[in-house]
């Protein structure tokens, strides 16, 4: 359904993605006339110690290029991480290492934001969170591409190994 929105503009859903097993990637499609997408994700799991991060896609996905101005991190016992300022990374990170328990499944969620402008950057936001027998994980990101131009996909994935379970919610603001 539809969730209403202030200003007059309403969410529609375009997919809901549950993984069981193993798959490398999630992809969304950017190419429609939404000015504002949102990935809303729970349950997901890593099948191995991993961080989590978002590509890209214009013509060919981009491994590089990228501009992540911000990044904050932290657990129950206080560690915390923030910065990550670089004009030419090959993602946006959007966790730091989250553990591959049983016990820990990511939630959260991703805007991306006016990706069909062609003579802007795209921009990226967003946060998970999840929790183990003995911490609790929080990351908090934002980034951009560092060329305009349009980006027609997104696709979330981990740094490695492959993603072994969770629930994707695809929308899109009118």
């Amino acid at each position: 359904g539809l969730i209403k929105a202030a200003s007059g503009g309403a969410w529609a859903t375009i997919s809901n993605t549950t993984l069981s097993g193993a798959e490398s990637l999630v992809e969304f499609d950017t190419s429609g006339a939404y000015k504002v997408f949102a990935i809303h994700m729970s349950g997901v799991r890593g099948a191995s110690e991993n961080q989590t991060k978002i590509l890209m896609k214009r013509t060919t996905y981009d491994t590089s290029g990228y501009f992540q101005v911000a990044r904050w991190e932290g657990t129950a016992s206080g560690t915390t991480y923030s910065g990550n300022s670089t004009t030419s990374g090959s993602h946006i990170l959007t966790g730091n290492t989250f553990p591959s328990s049983a016990d820990i499944a990511l939630s959260g969620s991703i805007y991306i934001y006016n990706p069909s402008n062609t003579d802007a950057y795209t921009y990226i936001n967003g946060w998970a969170s999840g929790e183990d027998n003995t911490n609790f994980y929080a990351s908090h990101f934002s980034g951009r591409n560092n060329d305009a131009g349009a980006v027609t996909a997104v696709k979330y994935l981990f740094t490695s190994g492959d993603i072994a379970a969770g629930n994707f919610v695809f929308a899109g603001l009118t």
